[in-house]
């Protein structure tokens, strides 16, 4: 095989010889790549197996080529080559009395006037030859070189990029059209879930709530929820399903119903999370879990009762004595055992107090140093912001975090909740 041909061998088993389509501009992308009979050398010339070789290298002398079809009653059976000359009549006395028979590469491989430049290139790689003649209805048109291909080698190449520009830009439109779904959905499943939560600021004298929701996708694995439990006990619930976006607002969304349907009927903040942990543990597999407070506030004695499943605990700003503290409680994420022990704890409020229910998105923001926020600078802001009106505690958290993460990006749902109890 003539060595150019080699810079086909990439080209062909990448498949380009298989589909044709469309072209970019419209037309048929046929017309971007030509057939054997546009590039083929028409009436070869053709001799019979018996002539002397000799006779038929002087005929291929004579018109300055190096290749003649070999037939028999117009049928091809061989091709004779100057290249079969030097390589088989060497050292062969009376070689250029032999016929040509005898020097013949037979049963010679054939390709159609119709065939496409790409099947011709599969053609010559794979059976090594320089030379195809090129037969219609059985008798012999044309012979196609190595050299005619190499001639129409930039066309080929041109309709090559064409092709795979045209199939990059069909993929592309694809992709595109997926991604538009794909936030047509999200966008969704954002405004469905936003309006699954309660409203950012509700009040039931003398406890007000508000709240600061930031997911960091369309959807979020954080969820927070308020539950009139009686005329003067409510339940306040916040909490974070592992992982972010799709996965985690899923979880957050079975935990929302699981609450609905039978954690509201619960007596205590502990019943109420083996209620959950029951309903979730088995349903949402061995990587996910759930964290999670629960609190239950009388509105007349301003008892709170509050139960942690492995969540961040709640900081709590006592007016009586001017300090932040945790509202600890031992408990297992939600999920992750059949059936765990939930304890139980209780703080005496008061008119002045604050307090703030936070998801890890706030303590575990992370700045260049890969340093913690932290519970300590979130108490620090609690403490600073103690009388200040909730909107506006929520407001300086939330800058103090972008300034304390600085370039760093977010890396996880934010969700506050800020509990005043009023005169």
């Amino acid at each position: 095989m003539h060595p150019q041909s080699q810079h086909w061998r990439s080209d062909t088993a990448n498949g380009v010889a298989a589909t044709m389509g469309p072209a970019p501009n419209g037309s048929d992308r046929k017309a971007h790549l030509p057939t054997v009979r546009e590039i083929m050398a028409p009436n070869p010339t053709v001799v019979s197996p018996d002539m002397h070789a000799g006779k038929a290298a002087r005929l291929m002398a004579s018109r300055k080529i190096g290749c003649v079809v070999v037939c028999n009653n117009g049928s091809a059976e061989g091709v004779f080559t100057e290249r079969d000359l030097l390589r088989r009549a060497v050292g062969i006395r009376g070689w250029d009395a032999l016929p040509v028979r005898q020097f013949m590469t037979s049963k010679p491989v054939t390709v159609g006037p119709d065939e496409l430049l790409t099947r011709v290139v599969e053609l010559l790689y794979q059976k090594q030859v320089r030379h195809l003649p090129v037969v219609e209805g059985g008798r012999v048109v044309g012979i196609l070189s190595v050299h005619d291909v190499m001639r129409h080698r930039a066309d080929y190449l041109q309709w090559l990029i064409q092709q795979q520009t045209f199939e990059l830009q069909v993929k592309t439109a694809e992709l595109e059209e997926r991604d538009r779904l794909m936030q047509h959905h999200l966008e969704l499943g954002s405004r469905i879930q936003r309006r699954m939560l309660p409203q950012a600021h509700y009040d039931t004298p003398p406890l007000s709530f508000t709240v600061a929701y930031r997911p960091l996708d369309q959807v979020s694995g954080d969820y927070y929820d308020f539950a009139v439990l009686s005329p003067d006990r409510v339940g306040i619930l916040i909490a974070d399903a592992s992982g972010h976006g799709i996965p985690a607002a899923f979880v957050s969304v079975v935990a929302k119903a699981v609450f609905h349907a039978d954690g509201q009927k619960a007596q205590s903040p502990a019943a109420v999370l083996r209620t959950m942990n029951a309903h979730l543990f088995g349903l949402l597999g061995e990587e996910r879990f759930v964290t999670m407070f629960y609190g239950i506030v009388d509105r007349q004695t301003l008892q709170l009762t509050y139960a942690t499943a492995g969540h961040p605990p709640p900081l709590w700003y006592d007016k009586r004595t001017a300090t932040v503290r945790t509202l600890d409680a031992q408990g297992f994420p939600l999920g992750v055992v059949g059936e765990p022990a939930f304890d139980e704890g209780s703080v005496q409020l008061a008119a002045g107090d604050r307090l703030l229910l936070y998801t890890d998105g706030v303590t575990e923001c992370r700045n260049e140093q890969q340093e913690l926020f932290g519970q300590e600078r979130t108490a620090a802001l609690l403490r600073a912001y103690r009388t200040a009106p909730s909107d506006l505690l929520l407001q300086e958290l939330d800058a103090a975090l972008g300034h304390f993460r600085g370039p760093e990006p977010p890396s996880d749902d934010v969700t506050c909740v800020a509990i005043e109890v009023k005169e």
